[in-house]
């Protein structure tokens, strides 16, 4: 055995396993002094919305059904919101009352229209209990958060959908077998509970066409969109302070699908909008934003009047009457700065970021500052690839032209921002 030989190839495997070792340990402290002098944030697009709090109220068209003399019960025979032709039929008036009677009454026709959809519905065979355990899990999560908004009637009314998501689980795991046999189970029971509510004293038809509901307010024939039109600030403020009808009633027949909400706001912001344009109207009773329209804007020293409209109607909205909302205000979009981050060079505001191993500077504009950070404008082409700036010829980000002028480039979407760092310098590396 050759051991000079065998001496050399040792050393020579000792000598590169020294060598990659020294240049592993000199690139780890070099990465860990950069690491702890250098902190970075993404670049990332925001939309921050200012809102003014308050309270609107709700007009709509509406036609209240008389109960007659002597009617102390109105039990409905059409769904709530069922659209009902002029002259339909939409309730049973009788003379005696039972809250809990009427209760149950409203529970089990709930239930026979669930089971009867079940019945009949074609489609059940193609579904699977995944599917179903995935929807019950998405209405149980709808109903803790109108919970935890204090929305109580949006809760309860997601109990449809929960019952009928349950019963199709029952169907197809064989759980439900007995459709019949429950339908009549029902109705025998609503039967009976008609009953005790005394004699039928006639029934309600709706003399036009529209949405049928079945709870009234007395605020019908007040809060009326009719009245808005072309009215003075001095008469709406009378108007809003008036005191509701109190009167037996069958329901209401909502005749058109525009409605509109009044907000009272203080005297400074009546030129925050403008008759014709739209806003943001957040409903904190169901959490539901909807588009609205501006239809007029009233202002006196002694405040400011929205008037809005949609022509909207959300399924589980909460018509009721007086309503918390948030308008939003003010929009703003574009690139979220840290405030922290940002410096003047050379008489430029702007931000370092680090582009792999290099520090670069790049220009910001502020649009908007927020308690923790900036929001910038945002180029054009940030979301550009760099071969689609220049229709496909070889892209340099610092030829292309800025919006604003300027040779300094703009920041852009996901840009690496030095939010942390000392020493910082236009082509600086990383521990130079």
């Amino acid at each position: 055995m050759d051991t000079e030989y065998l001496k050399k190839v040792g050393l020579y495997v000792l000598s590169a396993i020294a060598s990659i070792g020294i240049v592993f340990y000199l690139g780890y402290h070099i990465w860990q002094s950069f690491s702890k002098e250098i902190k970075t944030v993404v670049a990332e697009k925001v939309t921050y919305e200012q809102v003014l709090e308050a309270e609107g109220v709700i007009f709509r068209t509406e036609t209240v059904l008389e109960a007659g003399t002597g009617a102390k019960s109105s039990i409905p025979t059409v769904s709530e919101g069922e659209h009902v032709r002029k002259s339909g039929e939409v309730a049973k008036l009788y003379s005696d009352f039972s809250p809990d009677t009427v209760a149950r009454i409203a529970q089990i026709e709930d239930q026979l229209e669930l089971i009867k959809l079940l019945r009949d519905d074609a489609s059940l065979s193609l579904r699977d209990t995944a599917n179903i355990d995935s929807e019950i899990y998405a209405i149980l999560e709808q109903m803790r958060e109108y919970s935890h908004f204090g929305n109580a009637k949006g809760a309860v009314e997601l109990r449809k959908a929960l019952i009928s998501a349950i019963g199709e689980r029952s169907v197809l795991t064989g759980n439900y077998t007995d459709v019949e046999g429950e339908i009549a189970a029902l109705e025998n029971e609503k039967k009976e509970l008609m009953s005790t509510l005394g004699s039928l004293l006639g029934t309600v038809y709706t003399p036009v066409s529209g949405f049928y509901y079945s709870e009234t307010d007395g605020y019908e024939n007040v809060f009326k969109a009719s009245e808005l039109s072309d009215i003075t600030l001095t008469d709406l403020r009378a108007l809003l302070s008036k005191e509701p009808e109190t009167k037996g009633t069958a329901g209401k027949t909502v005749t058109q699908s525009r409605w509109y909400l009044v907000c009272m706001l203080e005297e400074s912001e009546k030129n925050t909008y403008s008759k014709g344009a739209s806003c943001k109207v957040l409903f904190k009773n169901t959490d539901i934003t909807l588009e609205m329209d501006v239809e007029n804007v009233l202002s006196d020293k002694g405040g400011t009047a929205l008037i809005l409209s949609t022509n909207m109607m959300p399924e589980d909205f909460d018509y009721l009457r007086r309503q918390e909302v948030e308008i939003v205000k003010t929009e703003y979009s574009g690139l979220r700065v840290p405030i922290g981050a940002v410096r003047m060079v050379e008489g430029e505001t702007g931000v370092y970021i680090l582009d792999v191993t290099t520090v670069s500077f790049r220009r910001i504009e502020i649009i908007h500052k927020t308690d923790s950070y900036y929001i910038v404008e945002m180029p054009d082409d940030s979301y550009l690839l760099p071969e689609e700036k220049t229709d496909g010829a070889e892209s340099d980000e610092e030829e292309l032209p800025e919006k604003n002028g300027g040779d300094t480039p703009s920041l852009r979407l996901y840009d690496s921002i030095i939010t942390e760092g000392k020493g910082l310098y236009e082509g600086r590396t990383i521990g130079g």
